[in-house]
This record gives C-alpha cells, structure tokens and sequence, in this order.
C-alpha cells in the first residue's frame, strides 16, 4: 500500500453553494428537481459549534454499534465464510484500498462477492449490476447488503464510522474530483457503513451519479448529529430489504 494518496483540495466557492442549496433530509429526489419543502439549516451548523463534543458522541456510538454487531452476528459471519469458501475457496474476505478521512488510505474489509482476482485484466472499474463477475453466493451477499458486515471492523478500528460518506477509491477519488470541483470535500469526515447518499441516491456507478451524490454528502457533512444519524440508520433497515439498491 502506497505511503499516501492524492488528495485533490477541494474548491470551497463550489462545495460552499452545494451546502447552502435547499437540500431535503432524505428525499430520492434531490438533485433532479425543486422542492418547496426542502429542510435547511438556519445559523451556524451544530458540527461547527460544538465540533469536540459531536466528535466524542459520534466516535462513543460508533464504538457501541460496532462492538456489538461483531459479537452478535458472530455466527451470521461464520456462516457467510463458510458459503464463500465451499464456493468458490479463499480468501474469504476481500480487502480494499479506499480514502479515508482527509484522504488518507486505508484497507476496508467485505466479505468477497467476486472471483478471485477480479480486477486482474479489467482494473479498476465500478460495479455493475449483474456483474459477470459475481459468484452465486456473491450476489445473495450483495443483495442482502451481508458482504458490507466486515466495516464494522474498520469502525472499530476508527477508520471509518458506521454513518457518513461512502469511501471512494483513490483512483476514483482523483478522478471524480477533477470532473466534480469540490468532490474530495468528501473527505472532511470519516467515510460511513452507510450515509445519507447511500439511503437516497444508492450507489454510484458513473460520474452523473457521483454529482447527485456529493449534493447529499455536503449536506450531510454540515449538519450531522446524533438524530440526523438515527434517522439515516432507520432508513438504511429498509434499504437493506429493496433488492434495486443491491449492486
């Protein structure tokens, strides 16, 4: 793994008027066309404020849900290795460069949905839907959203949290960031298991969606706290029963 990545700055005149946009909280919408009900934040956002205290309270639930969730789906983790491994043999896990907060690299854990060696003659490329390259095993994780279970590792680890942006790929990073000013702003907090793009938008997988994207992960950035986080984390229990939010 390289020592450091890239890390584009950001252009803050463009990251500055998506954030002051009438945004909604959680709206599929968003970005396609106005509305009249949008919710924004009035005065100085609460993270700016109070930026040790919701550090603390975030880092303290990130903590509690993690711990939690590698001790109680202890046996959901065995049985998915298990499945992976008579299918299709090791490894069983599938490690992953991505930039994390202010950028800087780190591996980020899934349970492997692909075959071995996936990228070898495509390199690095998005994941589509109904990808050639998926197992049968691969797609049950995926569908299920099983495969994202090992991130609660890198949350223990502080790498990431359980909400916020999706973590991009360094070579995607630099990429989207020359085409979308303002795209690496992404990185102000930690990357998230799941956030508020995620529930709204689904994932990305061309640069036109990546702009829908950094409208809710701005908006997120500068209003985040413990109930807008709850909020998200309801809505991610019924994303993860929609089989058109799989990839």
């Amino acid at each position: 793994m390289p020592a450091s990545v890239i890390f584009p700055s950001a252009n803050r005149g463009i990251t500055e008027w998506l954030a002051r946009r009438p945004v909604p909280i959680v709206s599929k919408s968003m970005g396609t066309e106005p509305n009249n009900a949008a919710v924004t934040a009035a005065g100085r956002p609460w993270r700016l404020a109070h930026p040790k205290e919701r550090d603390l309270a975030k880092r303290a639930v990130d903590l509690v849900i993690a711990v939690t969730c590698l001790v109680a789906l202890l046996p959901i983790y065995v049985v998915v290795a298990v499945a992976i491994w008579l299918e299709s043999g090791s490894p069983v896990l599938f490690r992953q460069e991505r930039a994390g907060l202010r950028g800087r690299p780190f591996l980020m854990f899934k349970f492997r949905s692909m075959v071995a060696n996936a990228e070898q003659e495509t390199g690095p490329v998005w994941a589509a839907t109904n990808d050639a390259r998926v197992t049968r095993v691969g797609a049950f994780l995926r569908r299920t959203h099983l495969d994202e279970l090992p991130q609660f590792w890198n949350v223990l680890r502080g790498e990431m949290s359980v909400v916020g942006p999706r973590p991009e790929r360094p070579v995607f990073l630099a990429k989207l960031d020359k085409e979308i000013p303002g795209f690496s702003s992404r990185c102000t907090v930690k990357p998230g298991i799941t956030g508020l793009a995620q529930v709204s938008n689904g994932y990305t997988q061309s640069t036109r969606a990546a702009r829908r994207k950094l409208r809710y992960d701005i908006h997120y950035i500068r209003n985040y706290c413990f109930l807008l986080d709850l909020k998200i984390m309801a809505r991610t229990i019924q994303v993860l029963a929609n089989d058109e939010n799989a990839r």
